[in-house]
């Protein structure tokens, strides 16, 4: 699952459907972040029934691109990590969870099956620790 921004750029460009995400977002996106400064992203939802959540992992910042009805919003998270919690569940489902707590008393939280199906939670799995190598 784990792939760049640029890998995610072409596979939108050249077909494939992020939910309501289209070839705009790529265009208003690069408008308003420089994107050499992407250490990692994050497509919760991608294989479920909920709101497609785009969360980009910057050098400073953090920003989750939701698409409403008519527009993208873009959330943006600049405060300095405080804590951050890793779990790891000991049985067969592994399930996992990171939770990344800000010094703006914001929270992010992210949840291998909760974000995915059980198909990919163990690459939702992998791109969690690698999130939280890098937060």
């Amino acid at each position: 699952m784990q792939f760049t921004y640029l890998e995610f750029k072409k596979d939108l460009m050249t077909s494939r459907s992020y939910h309501s995400f289209g070839r705009d977002f790529i265009e208003l996106f690069e408008e308003l972040y420089d994107i050499e400064h992407i250490q990692a992203m994050y497509l919760r939802n991608q294989f479920n029934k909920e709101e497609l959540e785009i969360i980009f992992f910057f050098t400073n910042k953090i920003v989750v691109v939701t698409k409403e009805s008519s527009h993208f919003r873009f959330d943006e998270n600049s405060g300095k990590v405080i804590s951050k919690n890793l779990y790891i569940a000991k049985d067969m489902d592994r399930k996992i969870e990171l939770v990344i707590n800000f010094d703006n008393k914001e929270t992010l939280t992210l949840e291998n099956y909760k974000d995915s199906n059980p198909d990919m939670a163990w690459d939702y799995g992998h791109e969690i620790k690698e999130i939280f190598k890098i937060s």
